[in-house]
């Protein structure tokens, strides 16, 4: 989902939907024990009173897998998890405390945040364009009013961490420590040779991980895409009509305000620079000489629509009590002149009335035509208004993508509440009708159909134990040996807490050790052997920010462990691949 916006619109990644309150999502080391009883079939998990929804875990999978395409699938599997479950718990304590995000809010955050802004305001236009990629404006206010009610939460506690300066000192030097191990990798893959395999093996395996292989349920349907622009008539309007609604609503109808200004540059040789700026900046009156130190461009009178470079935005964000802004060094903008809105005569109101009836005539007979399937058959529907089918792919509750199969409302319509036929809104000028064609049910795939996979799953499984159990035994003669006398030869290393190809649990380990004393645990595909033979002093190489950042997260660990012994977490096992 991250990447069809991101390739939709470029430059802003960073403020995609929310004031993202990021160090929920970064947060590691909680361990959640969970049962499987008490979740709805359609949630992957309960946390409290909040279900959250197997095509909202989805989502987030796909987000993660987009950000990290080359991290392990089950490791991110269980970082989705966690991170739904964190914002989860966080969520159910705001709304314990009565914390209420109100309408007002949630306005503010649409209209502030970058994702919708346009040439230096709020654009509608790319509001609606972002809600079509995520089911419709609902989505895109609920995740905005989760977001700021998990933020009420997270702030005071990011805001309220303390550190001294020892600690700092302390906190870094660890952090930038490094450890020399000496180590033997025992890889999965080169004991693959030496598994026994048989059907009754296979049998088994394939009867003890039957979950791993379901088919979901799946559904084709046939469906038409419509915009309000689809029904926009080439019927001429009269000016009776015109005229009648100028009459109802010229109180409304203003020409837009006018402004004009001064773009001025101080330049590169003044003499007095930082006395031209003083003077700029309190609106003084320059001398002849501080003249001859700038140049001034003139800014003609323009509409806050018209505005396109970042003075032009400035000049509307100026009023006649604080004329000048300084936009960058040596550039300021002065408001010299404000041509108020005055009411639109007809003639000047007319081209705008037109548009205006136009459109709405189109969008009452869109929402006429969507809406007309709750009281007949699709295809009646169809015929009635000459509309074209298209037929979708099969689609499950997985399917991503910025096409119909895609779409959430229209998987949590068909596949979650069964619905035979109705419509989608997206936004206020789109929609999808649509018609169940088939559904697949949910099955087992047969042994016969996936035994290639079962096969290599075991050999997989089977050739990783035997990785385990030769470096368990290797392990115990290095340690009671204390040399080895075997062919294999060790590798030495130097590991960082930031070596980002090794299992954090194999790191953890690595830090934690005393010297001189042979572990064996895993690393990927492969089982490590290692001791670690030296520790190597870090520097005071972090920022105080870095140190904080870290205390923060620990902060928050801590508050969530407490959180999820106050409100059960339970997980929906059959539904997580």
């Amino acid at each position: 989902m991250l990447q069809l916006i991101n390739d939709k619109f470029k430059g802003w990644v960073t403020w995609i939907i929310i004031v993202v309150v990021s160090a929920v999502f970064i947060l590691t080391g909680i361990s959640y024990f969970f049962v499987s009883s008490g979740v709805s079939p359609q949630a992957v998990a309960k946390v409290g009173d909040i279900q959250v929804s197997q095509n909202t875990y989805q989502q987030m999978l796909t987000q993660n897998m987009q950000s990290e395409p080359s991290a392990n699938s089950k490791a991110l599997q269980q970082k989705t998890l966690q991170q739904l479950v964190d914002q989860a718990l966080l969520q159910q304590d705001a709304t314990a405390s009565h914390i209420m995000v109100t309408e007002s809010a949630i306005s503010a955050a649409i209209f502030q945040n970058p994702a919708f802004i346009e040439n230096g305001q709020y654009s509608a236009k790319r509001f609606d364009e972002i809600a079509k990629l995520y089911g419709g404006a609902v989505p895109i206010k609920s995740m905005i009013a989760n977001s700021l009610l998990t933020s009420s939460i997270v702030s005071p506690i990011m805001q309220t961490q303390f550190v001294l300066k020892d600690e700092i000192q302390a906190v870094s030097a660890l952090m930038g420590q490094k450890r020399e191990i000496k180590y033997y990798s025992f890889a999965a893959k080169d004991f693959s040779k030496d598994v026994q395999i048989s059907d009754e093996a296979l049998q088994a395996y394939y009867h003890e991980n039957s979950t791993a292989y379901q088919k979901s349920k799946e559904a084709i349907v046939s469906y038409v895409e419509l915009t309000s622009k689809d029904f926009i008539s080439n019927e001429p309007i009269t000016t009776e009509e015109i005229a009648s609604y100028y009459e109802a609503n010229k109180d409304a109808l203003f020409t837009q305000e006018l402004r004009s200004g001064e773009i001025i540059t101080i330049k590169k040789d003044a003499k007095n620079k930082e006395i031209v700026a003083q003077a700029l900046k309190t609106n003084m009156l320059l001398t002849a000489d501080q003249q001859k130190d700038v140049t001034i461009e003139a800014i003609k009178p323009l509409s806050q629509d018209q505005a396109s470079t970042y003075a032009q935005f400035a000049l509307f964000n100026l009023t006649m009590s604080s004329s000048v802004k300084e936009t960058s060094d040596n550039e300021f903008v002065k408001l010299t002149n404000i041509d108020i809105p005055k009411e639109m005569t007809l003639e000047q109101a007319t081209p705008i009335i037109k548009r205006i009836l136009t459109n709405r005539a189109a969008l009452q007979k869109f929402n006429e035509v969507l809406t007309s399937i709750n009281n007949n058959s699709f295809e009646q529907v169809v015929k009635t208004n000459n509309l074209k089918v298209s037929t979708t792919k099969p689609f499950n509750l997985q399917t991503t993508g910025n096409q119909v199969e895609g779409n959430a409302k229209l998987q949590e319509a068909v596949l979650g509440y069964n619905k035979t036929q109705g419509f989608i809104s997206q936004g206020q000028t789109e929609g999808i009708l649509y018609k169940v064609d088939k559904i697949t049910p949910q099955r087992t795939l047969s042994f016969a159909e996936v035994k290639d996979k079962v096969k290599k799953a075991y050999i997989d499984q089977q050739a990783l134990k035997l990785a385990q159990q030769k470096a368990e035994a290797f392990s115990q003669i290095l340690n009671k040996e204390k040399i080895d006398s075997s062919k294999e030869k060790a590798k030495i290393e130097k590991i960082s807490r930031n070596d980002f190809g090794l299992d954090q649990a194999l790191k953890t380990a690595i830090f934690s050790d005393e010297l001189n004393q042979y572990k064996t645990i895993q690393n990927g595909d492969a089982y490590w052997v290692y001791e670690v033979t030296k520790v190597i002093p870090g520097d005071n190489e972090l920022s105080i920010q870095m140190v904080q950042n870290n205390y923060v997260t620990i902060e928050l660990n801590d508050y969530l462990t407490a959180l999820k012994n106050q409100y059960p977490v339970e997980i929906n096992h059959q539904l997580i691949e």
